[in-house]
């Protein structure tokens, strides 16, 4: 891995601090004459450190992947490698690296790989646990078998406790068994689904009720409890799950249901959504060995953070927090304050929640910019520097672009697509004008027959129906 001192952090490309935070209040006043309508850049992939910026362009030419999925999932595998051994403050409020990230294209675009080719390391990890899982269960298992005299005989404890099983990555798992996990494992995990849809639409498939609440506390770093009839309670004061998977543009719509776009679910979540969806043509080569060992070895050595961090005596990860430098914490307040003013002159409250969300995601990208810095000998990790903030606000505005544009795909949907697949074979089966009363006995003769507490929610869906007198309904135009 190539070697170079840190940068300084007493200017930023040549500006001063002054001429800085004049050039972003003239961007500012520029952003106050543009329209809401998004304009997608491409992945900014020079806010990475060299040796990453060579994995993605190899990787384009030679792989066929798009920069903004591998370099979306390059950000999850040191998210997910880092977990919670190491988080920063701003003013007061704790962030660490996680990420919620769906990589959006068309079926055959070849989304899935450049993921897979990113969380590599993370899986040679998870075989390694799972090695010796194994062999540390097999040792349980034949101590369970040995008597008393035996164990002593054999020099063996008298007590053992059965192995926990060590992971990264997870998948398709019930929430009680991620909690689990998360429990044996509590400087985190990331869930990796190759289809995103399977994720939110198992939402309260197994139990009734939270796991969109669990989902938003773990964002927000809110602690987890959690208490079953059937097990012991289970308490996660620090939880830590990043997210990637892929998803169809067609799906989209599938997200914002049952009351995700508006229960600031889907502000939470990161889009790459290339606007080019063509195909690409295979080419001959293939990536340089070395650049894709120096990659492996980057997200090992931030896996190695989580090695030499600590428990505290309750069990829960001892966190080093890395501080703003002086002058990067200043740059980080102007962008902020340049971002509640987009946040400010928008009436969408949609777009409104979607801003407030980036105020963490710029801060939590300055962090890991700054760790994959260190992976690289280009940080002493001291603190978060100006010039890693900011590329951070690259890397942030990359993301508000795609999710705008995502937001806007979303709006051109009409209210009836946003439905539950049940609410929309009912509303087929109704006439143009209904009572409540004739809705019900329609929808209880359908195969299969669909209760009346959802007849009552479709009939007062807006832009759905419109009442038009005590228990009458009509559909809207």
């Amino acid at each position: 891995m190539s070697t170079r001192q840190p940068k300084s952090d007493t200017s930023l490309n040549g500006l001063s601090m002054n001429e800085l935070q004049q050039k972003l209040k003239e961007e500012a006043q520029l952003f106050q004459s543009t329209t809401d309508q998004p304009t997608v850049n491409s992945f900014p992939t020079e806010v990475l450190p060299t040796p990453l910026q060579k994995l993605i362009n190899q990787t384009e030419m030679y792989s066929q992947f798009r920069p903004e999925w591998i370099g979306s999932s390059i950000l999850y595998a040191a998210s997910v490698a880092v977990g919670n051994s190491i988080g920063t403050k701003y003013k007061g409020w704790a962030q660490k690296a996680t990420l919620y990230l769906a990589l959006v294209g068309l079926p055959g675009t070849n989304k899935s790989s450049p993921a897979e080719e990113a969380i590599k390391p993370l899986r040679q990890l998870n075989s390694e646990s799972n090695r010796l899982f194994n062999q540390q269960m097999e040792e349980y298992k034949r101590w369970e078998k040995l008597s008393k005299k035996q164990r002593q005989l054999e020099g063996l404890p008298l007590l053992m406790i059965p192995p926990a099983y060590k992971t990264l990555l997870v998948s398709d798992v019930t929430p009680e068994a991620l909690i689990q996990t998360h429990q044996n494992n509590p400087f985190g995990l990331g869930l990796f689904m190759d289809e995103l849809a399977g994720w939110f639409q198992n939402f309260n498939r197994y139990s009734k009720g939270s796991d969109q609440e669990f989902w938003l506390s773990n964002w927000s770093f809110s602690p987890i409890s959690v208490i079953r009839k059937t097990s012991a309670p289970i308490q996660i004061d620090t939880p830590f799950i990043s997210i990637l998977g892929t998803i169809q543009p067609g799906i989209l719509n599938e997200l914002a249901k049952d009351g995700r776009n508006q229960n600031g679910f889907i502000d939470r979540i990161l889009f790459a959504y290339p606007d080019n969806q063509l195909k690409p043509y295979d080419r001959e080569g293939e990536p340089d060995s070395a650049v894709l060992e120096d990659y492996k070895q980057c997200i090992m050595k931030l896996y190695g953070l989580r090695q030499e961090s600590k428990l505290s005596d309750n069990g829960n990860p001892e966190t080093r927090w890395l501080p703003f430098s002086p002058e990067a914490f200043e740059q980080m307040k102007i962008w902020k304050n340049r971002n509640t003013d987009r946040g400010n002159q928008t009436e969408n409250l949609t777009l409104k929640g979607i801003y407030a969300k980036l105020d963490a995601y710029c801060i939590r990208f300055a962090l890991l910019l700054e760790l994959l810095d260190w992976a690289f000998d280009l940080s002493d990790l001291t603190r978060i520097r100006s010039s890693t903030v900011n590329r951070a606000i690259q890397l942030v505005e990359y993301f508000r672009q795609n999710t705008e544009k995502v937001h806007f795909v979303l709006t051109e949907q009409t209210a009836i697509d946003r439905l539950p697949k049940e609410q929309i074979r009912l509303f087929n089966a109704l006439p143009d004008e209904i009572s409540t009363k004739e809705a019900a006995a329609i929808a209880d003769k359908l195969i299969p027959p669909i209760s009346s507490r959802t007849v009552k929610r479709l009939l007062n869906t807006p832009d759905v129906f419109k009442r038009v007198g005590h228990g009458e309904y009509r559909k809207c135009d």
